[in-house]
């Protein structure tokens, strides 16, 4: 059992889209790089430590997209960089098995492969490496290919599913068979029967095969693959790869491992199956992560600093855990979720300092983020897939606000940055021009002069007015109540960081006739 580990190889499967967990993952910061199944390690980092006693980091392999190169090296320092792969456009789970294969054959002859997806949840790490172990060495000896099976617990139609064959010897403690039919992802009523049958395994997606092996299946039933990926995989590791990459990439068709290859080799009986019997969970979405999380007496499920109405006071909780002294922000951030006279809902809020309350409501999901937030049923949550593919891809793809380039009489103005908490841009002010004469009510501001000479009038609530001169490098704190007025006497550069109440600015004199409240004009 011990001569295959030797020679093992891991492909780690990095390249999701983030559309399950959104409005908390995105296109940006799928769900493989965020802390869903532990409050410290990305599932990405799980999946790694999980396979760090079977093979050595220079045998490790992660495929991700090419946006998503840098996140895994920051979130994997110890893989060696040309070990993390950015593929260039997508061609979905048979391209990026291939590129692995062929790079994992040409670099490690004999080398047996195991491929898995960097999202899923497993436990017990070291009942799953047991499993992989003695799977390495079937198929090592046998040269089939071989996937984990998972016995169901509902029916799905996400996951794809294993007609057990014949079983195959295996010492006390493991159980292999044939795989008669490898069906991808049938109707919700194929699988029932599949389950209601007792004869059919979810396909966890998690393969193992020897390299060569997997390279002969590709070459059979996609030959476009065969064809274009081995020159691509020569190059690794030479400044060429990303060029012949990107070429191999593009003339590949999109398609599946799983359609591509595995169904046609399990109908032509070369794909064997070893079960797995550890707690598994592809973590499909909101639903999957709210059973995760341990309810409270009105099976409310949490996350953030929960506060549940028990008729005399409030009863407090904290998911994923309590804080400790000095925790810092970076691996704690949670926010207050309310819920009185609630039942069965599921609230997520991770943005410290802002409170979510449910009053009297069932059966919802409620998350709320720092970019936006989701409202559905609990039955719904998980089929959030078509409402984020249909929405504008700035909101899909989260991140920054785009700039904005405002004109003003004066000049103009250009926005960087806008949140719930804080506002930025940069005002370039014309020689001779000058803003209102205003103050604000509550928004409070610090406007630096990064470039130019100004002349302000400025004067503290209820206070007198006075003129200060402003160079290049000076700032200027304004409070709520300050009147203050910026005059350029040369071209001026001015760079405001504000509290976000941009509707929130009285005019007390205008050079343009803009005298009032800005409510109106923001409202517009």
């Amino acid at each position: 059992m011990n001569e295959p580990l030797t020679n093992l190889c891991v492909l780690i499967m990095a390249g999701g889209h983030g559309t399950r967990f959104w409005p908390w993952s995105s296109e940006l910061l799928p769900k493989q790089f965020l802390p869903l199944a532990h409050p410290e390690r990305s599932l990405l980092q799980q999946t790694c430590d999980r396979v760090a006693d079977l093979a050595p980091v220079e045998r490790i392999f992660v495929l991700t997209n090419r946006e998503h190169v840098s996140i895994v090296r920051t979130q994997l320092p110890q893989i060696p960089p040309a070990n993390i792969i950015g593929e260039p456009v997508l061609r979905d789970t048979a391209a990026a098995v291939g590129l692995g294969a062929y790079i994992a054959g040409a670099r490690f002859p004999g080398a047996v492969q195991i491929v898995l997806p960097a999202d899923h949840e497993i436990a017990p790490d070291a009942r799953f490496r047991e499993v992989i172990a003695y799977t390495a060495t079937c198929a090592a000896e046998d040269g089939a290919l071989y996937t984990l099976g998972i016995r169901p617990s509902r029916p799905s139609a996400a996951y794809g599913y294993l007609l057990r064959g014949e079983p195959q010897p295996s010492p006390a403690g493991f159980v292999r068979y044939h795989v008669r039919a490898f069906v991808e992802k049938p109707d919700l009523a194929t699988a029932k029967r599949y389950v209601d049958g007792g004869e059919h395994d979810w396909n966890a997606g998690i393969f193992v095969w020897r390299a060569d092996a997997i390279i002969e299946a590709i070459s059979r039933r996609l030959p476009e693959h065969g064809r274009h990926l081995p020159e691509a995989a020569a190059a690794h590791g030479t400044p060429e790869f990303e060029t012949k990459l990107h070429d191999a990439f593009l003339a590949l068709p999109r398609i599946s491992i799983d359609y591509g290859v595995m169904q046609a080799e399990g109908e032509a009986g070369r794909v064997r199956a070893v079960e797995g019997d550890f707690h598994w969970s592809d973590l499909g979405g909101w639903q999957a992560f709210a059973d995760k999380i341990d309810p409270d007496e009105h099976d409310n499920r949490v996350f953030g600093h929960a506060h549940d109405w028990n008729g005399g006071g409030w009863r407090e909780r904290w998911s994923p855990r309590r804080p400790g002294e000095n925790d810092p922000d970076e691996t704690l951030t949670l926010g207050r979720v309310f819920t009185m006279d609630s039942r069965d809902n599921l609230v997520f809020n991770n943005r410290r300092g802002h409170s979510v309350a449910l009053l009297g409501v069932q059966g919802l999901a409620v998350v709320h983020t720092h970019e936006a937030t989701l409202v559905t049923t609990r039955t719904l949550a998980e089929a959030i897939k078509p409402l984020v593919t249909h929405m504008p891809p700035r909101v899909r793809t989260g991140g920054p606000v785009p700039t904005r380039r405002v004109e003003k009489p004066w000049g103009y103005e250009l926005w960087w940055g806008v949140s719930d908490d804080f506002a930025g841009k940069s005002l370039f002010v014309r020689a001779g021009s000058r803003l209102s004469l205003q103050y604000h009510v509550l928004k409070e501001e610090v406007l630096y002069l990064h470039a130019g000479h100004a002349r302000v009038l400025t004067a503290p609530r209820g206070g007198d007015l006075e003129t200060i001169e402003m160079n290049a490098g000076d700032a200027l704190h304004v409070e709520p109540g300050r009147l203050h007025r910026l005059e350029a006497i040369e071209d001026c550069l001015v760079i405001e960081s504000s509290t976000s109440f941009l509707w929130d600015v009285v005019r007390v004199a205008d050079d343009y006739g803009r005298e009032g409240t800005r409510a109106a004009e923001v409202a517009k």
